[in-house]
């Protein structure tokens, strides 16, 4: 990616369901840090992920089961192992704020497939993580808590 002024907007890329060659439960990279006006777009490869938005408070839960019309959610990308297919989901970053997120798909919150646009000291990918391995359900927006 060539940008030819520091003020340029960019696509920032997170493969979802990959690390480097190989396929993995996780985001890569888990870290992004964006700007206003920048794009994240993520990347999926098989077999089924998504991307969902959450409070960093409540992870493994759609952040729009708490607000109204706030949130993102990728939808399910079921691919077959053999696919030469690569299927994108792209945001735009609106706000400097912290955007946690994670894959909905069983229990892949928990076992950390989870990451972060423009974490904080205080709002750490790391506590993120800790706090989702500990979560009693992972949910996609639609889905309500069994307790």
């Amino acid at each position: 990616f060539l940008s030819l002024s520091t003020d340029a907007q960019q696509v920032l890329v997170v493969s979802v369901g990959r690390e480097g060659e190989e396929l993995a439960l996780r985001f890569s990279p888990e870290v992004v840090y964006a700007n206003v006006g920048d794009q994240v777009q993520f990347q999926f490869y098989p077999l089924n992920h998504s991307a969902v938005q959450a409070n960093f408070e409540r992870p493994c839960v759609p952040i729009s089961n708490f607000t109204t019309g706030q949130g993102f959610f990728s939808g399910f990308r079921p691919l077959p192992l053999d696919t030469k297919t690569i299927t994108t989901f792209t945001i735009n970053i609106t706000r400097a704020d912290p955007i946690f997120f994670y894959c909905s798909q069983g229990r892949h919150c928990q076992r950390g497939f989870v990451g972060v646009i423009n974490p904080t000291p205080q709002k750490s990918l790391e506590a993120f993580k800790a706090s989702a391995s500990l979560a009693p359900e992972n949910l996609s927006p639609g889905e309500t808590p069994s307790g």
